[in-house]
């Protein structure tokens, strides 16, 4: 039986580790390919299992407007949503200001992930448009003008985020720098597994 999001306080190690070989298979064959991944959460249990969004969420700092154009275009590209998916990265260090830095872990085998090949954080190279003044020079791109505002997307802007999304994939992970942001879909859910396990997860 798959444990609920109201998870025990004082399950133990050995318990977490059954429960990861037996609904995580897929995903720990990935974590030996890759290495771990992490994600950082404003939690304080031992390990914590988590559902996907059950509706489209709001973003917490790109604009809106440009957050569901993303994601059309996400869909058409992946068939999911990206920008609506759980980002974490292979560098734990860039955890801390989301909160508790946990490794992720998947459940099932039909999860999903995409990262860019040349975009580390895509709202802090929207705010500054360092790389998008590489794919497009002289990218006059403004983020101020749709904040706080229910508008279409300009055109000229539109035609920048289409190249923003070509520069994303969905495979090849051992490739994508440690750095890097990576969005995972998970419609089976996910685990959240404290430090002190990680080095048995490299194990599993």
């Amino acid at each position: 039986m798959r444990l609920n999001k109201y998870l025990l306080e004082n399950i133990d190690e050995e318990e977490i580790i059954t429960i990861l070989k037996r609904d995580c298979g897929s995903f720990l064959d990935l974590i030996k390919e890759v290495g771990l991944i992490y994600r950082g959460a404003n939690e304080n249990k031992p390990f914590v299992y988590k559902e996907m969004h059950s509706t489209d969420r709001l973003p917490r700092d790109i604009p809106l407007p440009i957050h569901k154009r993303l994601n059309e275009l996400f869909m058409k590209k992946f068939r999911w949503p990206v920008r609506n998916g759980i980002f974490c990265t292979k560098l734990a260090g860039m955890t801390y200001q989301y909160g508790r830095p946990y490794c992720i872990v998947g459940i099932g085998n039909k999860w999903k992930y995409c990262w860019s090949t040349v975009i580390i954080d895509l709202w802090d190279d929207l705010k500054e448009n360092s790389v998008m003044d590489k794919i497009i020079p002289d990218n006059e791109f403004s983020v101020v003008y749709y904040i706080g505002r229910n508008v279409n997307v300009l055109p000229e802007d539109d035609e920048l985020l289409k190249k923003i999304v070509d520069t994303y994939k969905d495979k090849d992970l051992r490739s994508c720098k440690s750095q890097v942001e990576i969005s995972f879909w998970f419609p089976d859910g996910y685990y959240l597994v404290p430090s002190a396990l990680y080095n048995e997860l490299g194990k599993l």
